[in-house]
């Protein structure tokens, strides 16, 4: 994975590790962050399971608890 244009603030976030706090705090303030999808129709969920490294739980559940249907979207 890396990097592009069109992934969003919280595609990057997921990707490069940002602080558990900072990522929580920013979709408690923002829920529609879950839902934005990149131009390849990734949304930060893709990001945050397909990394090796990956996030936190507590971040993954996060996601998935704002935006449940995100599991079906094909990436």
């Amino acid at each position: 994975m890396q990097l592009d244009e069109s992934n969003t603030v919280m595609h990057a976030a997921c990707l490069l590790h940002h602080n558990e706090e900072d990522i929580l705090e920013r979709l408690e303030e923002d829920p529609s962050l879950a839902f934005e999808v990149n131009r390849v129709k990734e949304l930060p969920l893709h990001y945050a399971a397909m990394d090796k490294q990956g996030v936190s739980s507590n971040v993954l559940k996060k996601l998935l608890e704002i935006n449940p249907d995100g599991v079906k979207n094909a990436n």
